[in-house]
């Protein structure tokens, strides 16, 4: 009896996963998860699809690039929309429309109808919709928990996106191997359902917009990009995210090209791969939830970023399926590991009313980047082949990293600075 008490101790009162007492957050978290996985699952299915369709890293990088495109042009905007108004409302809206656009995917594929113009013009409305869901996303968990438990919602729903972003893959690349690649579509469309469902069943708790006299929308984004970029703390963290996810975060966008002309393997090795990340994702994000402190957050983040740029250069030079294998649940662990860091440290040092926009930039350099990135990687990959390409990018990533390393003291104590400031603010 004694056991199961401090274990409902441990849960209710000491542990992150207390905020689950919260109805709303825990219907958000599940199936938000669930909908974030499907919509991973259909990143590795555009990617097979394009790969089957035309056997080139280069249109690789081009369908890559349309999904980005969208983040790198209207994000600042969606992200200052978000900011003026109702979260549940844009939520519910995109996710919405997220089902009509993967089951016309679905049904062109399974008809035969897909060429990859069509892929590369749906992918693109398909990325359009996500830029408007991507800054409510990442600021949902703190409209849904009161003010006390704010820290610790942010960072089991840190985690839980983290972990989606491998086990998406995962299931997705199984499911291709086991079912056609139609069938990650047809996913993706019911994990959106699910989603919408959990969200007509809750409300905001909180909502942090600025009910004051609002400038226009223009101004509000200026004002945002201002404020990330100049933040003494955030600033120089949204750099350094923005340099790793491109040069290292591509290994994902390629694993096609590498599974077929590296490893010379079939589906069921783009399945394995993809089951890999999915591993060291779960296992990353049962790992980081021990952490707390700002300060061991910014060193933890640091080392695993380092440790991630030597893994990609042992990947890209690996011809030994193993090693590869062994090499991508590593980099599944330490990418969950520092992208759910560096996300609780900028959510707790950012002033409410400039969240959506922040968390909207923030968001561009770890999804439209890594996107952005598979283009550069593909499109030299035309030239020099997939291994030299990206054995470059983590060395420039891993240099950049040298170049941080003299000031993480000083951003280390400046976190702890502005998170209690933040703190004042709300209480």
């Amino acid at each position: 009896m004694a056991f199961f008490t401090k274990l409902h101790d441990l849960i209710t009162r000491r542990s992150a996963l207390r905020v689950l007492r919260h109805r709303a957050y825990a219907i958000y978290l599940v199936t938000d998860f669930m909908s974030n996985v499907g919509q991973w699952a259909f990143r590795v299915g555009t990617g097979w699809l394009a790969w089957e369709l035309t056997h080139s890293g280069l249109w690789l990088g081009i369908v890559a690039l349309m999904a980005a495109l969208p983040f790198f042009t209207i994000l600042p905007i969606a992200g200052a929309f978000a900011d003026r108004t109702d979260k549940l409302t844009i939520i519910r809206i995109t996710r919405t429309c997220g089902i009509a656009l993967t089951l016309l995917l679905f049904f062109l594929t399974i008809m035969d109808w897909i060429e990859i113009y069509t892929l590369c013009v749906l992918t693109f409305f398909i990325a359009v919709n996500q830029t408007f869901t991507q800054p409510v996303r990442l600021t949902m968990a703190p409209a849904l928990v009161p003010r006390e438990d704010i820290a610790a919602a942010i960072g089991l729903n840190a985690g839980m996106q983290s972990s989606a972003r491998f086990v998406g893959p995962m299931i997705g690349g199984l499911m291709i191997a086991s079912l056609g690649v139609a069938s990650v579509f047809i996913l993706n469309s019911f994990s959106f359902s699910i989603a919408v469902i959990g969200l007509m069943n809750i409300k905001l708790t909180f909502d942090d917009r600025d009910t004051g006299v609002r400038a226009s929308l223009i101004a509000d984004i200026i004002a945002g990009i201002r404020y990330s970029f100049t933040h003494e703390t955030i600033g120089p963290m949204i750099v350094i995210v923005f340099v790793i996810s491109i040069f290292t975060r591509p290994f994902l966008e390629l694993f096609p090209g590498f599974n077929d002309d590296i490893f010379n393997k079939g589906p069921e090795g783009l399945g394995t791969l993809m089951s890999a990340v999915g591993i060291g994702g779960i296992l990353g994000s049962i790992f980081i939830s021990n952490f707390s402190r700002s300060k061991l957050l910014l060193m933890l983040s640091f080392s695993l970023m380092a440790v991630t740029c030597l893994l990609v250069i042992t990947f890209a030079w690996t011809n030994i399926f193993e090693v590869g294998v062994a090499c991508v649940i590593g980099l599944g662990f330490c990418i969950t590991c520092w992208q759910s860091t560096t996300t609780v440290l900028i959510q707790t040092a950012v002033e409410g009313r400039m969240r959506a926009r922040v968390m909207s930039i923030y968001a561009l350099t770890f999804r439209a980047c890594s996107s952005m990135g598979a283009m550069i990687v593909g499109g030299a990959s035309h030239y020099f082949g997939l291994k030299i390409p990206l054995a470059a990018g983590g060395v420039i990533a891993l240099i950049t990293l040298i170049a941080y390393l003299p000031k993480m003291k000083i951003l280390g104590v400046a976190f702890e600075k502005n998170m209690q400031a933040v703190t004042k603010k709300i209480e």
